[in-house]
């Protein structure tokens, strides 16, 4: 997992959510060293790999060890001699013995139900960290409180998930353990039959459906798999106005469904609306300082969004064929189906991208694009000017930007020159970019 820049990130997780008297096996398939950085290594040795800071570039080399016990064997291959890229060092041959261990008896209640369906989960899988834990088990349920003057108690929020248990798992952490987030309104979509992620359910006790999405290709797949969520966010909650649809490999904010108990109320009063995110393209560190801020954008930004039920019967009736190759968002995000119609998002996200492994999130891309956002640790924000977000409103504040003085950047400049933005600006002062767009591809 090392061997793709980013991907690293998620090793020092990974390592840590593995349960103590657990047997690990680490070895090298391709290279393990261009994007180890010092900090993984360094825990690597602490699990007692003695060459963790001596391994280079397509080195090969194999562990054996119990998690949080003794090293039962390592073996390595350092090859220093000059080589081009593409030669590795000689393979290594790793032979050894564990002797088996004498039954060892739960930590677990065995006179609890569910504590005895606990036990059964961690003897089967691993990585699930304080799930597992002996010492300090994390809780088996959750007991959140409704949200003060909440709008959207029967707002359901639907799970699209696949075969990422682990990941399936933060996510539900992050949503049970805040103000709104009850099992009642929570329902996870499964694509494909997985025992894994239907223990885990079960074990939570979170409803879910299970799905085999089909198509030409992967995209297809997904988008069909995306198709049948939406119909379910409505069916399994026919009296549902309203849903949020959230992936797998999110991690929701604390304060998550008081943003869309504070925004939900302007999908129904405003038509220019298509959708309120939780999540902002455009929201970098560098940039994105305001939890209590709102913009609208002309894009759906996915990513943890809330749709009604009206928008949701226009996608599924124009939905692409599941036999056609194309990818769902960029489909729901062109013209066609926008038709002019904006997104609410806040300037400070309320969902962390965290998954380094999926069908569209290679470990550069996460690197590059998802892993430097902000996101509001707060449990409770009060959004500033919410009413402002209305299209009448949102317009008249643009105009007055516009009309305060601002800096009109010279487009006639290339946006690589330096001086297309000037390096000292007046601190305040709105800076003007205008742009083309003028064909389909323009959108994107």
């Amino acid at each position: 997992m090392t061997s793709e820049f980013g991907s690293e990130l998620e090793l020092p997780s990974v390592l840590n959510s593995l349960t103590t008297g657990r047997i690990l096996i680490i070895a090298v398939k391709n290279d393990a060293a261009m994007n180890l950085s010092a900090k993984s290594r360094d825990l690597l040795e602490s699990l007692g790999v003695t060459s963790a800071h001596e391994l280079a570039f397509r080195n090969f080399f194999a562990w054996v060890g119990t998690v949080g016990g003794r090293v039962w064997g390592e073996a390595s291959v350092f090859d220093r001699r000059p080589k081009k890229v593409y030669q590795w060092s000689s393979p290594v041959t790793l032979e050894m013995d564990i002797p088996k261990a004498d039954h060892v008896f739960s930590c677990f209640d065995n006179e609890d139900s569910k504590e005895i369906l606990r036990a059964s989960f961690c003897e089967r899988y691993d990585g699930y960290g304080n799930l597992c834990s002996c010492e300090d088990p994390a809780p088996l349920l959750y007991s959140p409180v409704e949200l003060d003057g909440s709008t959207i108690p029967n707002v359901p929020l639907v799970v699209i998930a696949s075969n990422r248990p682990t990941y399936l798992y933060r996510c539900l952490l992050s949503i049970l353990r805040q103000a709104g987030g009850h099992l009642k309104r929570i329902l996870v979509i499964i694509d494909g039959y997985h025992q894994e992620v239907r223990d885990l359910l079960r074990l939570l006790q979170v409803p879910f459906i299970e799905h085999k999405a089909e198509g030409i290709n992967q995209s297809s797949r997904i988008s069909d798999h995306y198709r049948f969520s939406i119909t379910q966010a409505f069916s399994h909650f026919p009296k549902a106005s309203k849903a949020i649809l959230l992936e797998e490999d999110l991690l929701v904010a604390p304060d998550f469904f008081s943003y869309f108990n504070q925004t939900a109320w302007l999908l129904d009063e405003d038509p220019s609306l298509w959708c309120i995110s939780a999540w902002n393209d455009l929201s970098g560190l560098h940039v994105a300082h305001d939890p209590m801020a709102l913009r609208r954008v002309e894009t759906l930004p996915g990513l943890g969004w809330m749709l009604t039920r009206s928008i949701a019967q226009q996608l599924l009736s124009k939905w692409p064929s599941r036999y056609k190759e194309h990818d769902w968002d960029l489909w729901a995000r062109g013209p066609e189906m926008l038709s002019g119609r904006e997104c609410i998002v806040p300037d400070v996200g309320r969902t962390f991208h965290f998954g380094l492994t999926g069908a569209h999130s290679p470990g550069l891309l996460h690197a590059a694009f998802f892993s430097a956002r902000p996101v509001s640790n707060l449990p409770y924000v009060q959004l500033r000017n919410v009413e402002r977000m209305m299209m009448s409103e949102y317009e008249a504040d643009i105009y007055h930007i516009l009309e305060n003085d601002p800096m009109y950047i010279n487009t006639t400049l290339h946006p690589c020159d330096p001086q297309f933005i000037p390096k000292y600006t007046s601190s305040g002062r709105p800076v003007v970019i205008f742009i083309d767009m003028r064909t389909f591809i323009d959108y994107f």
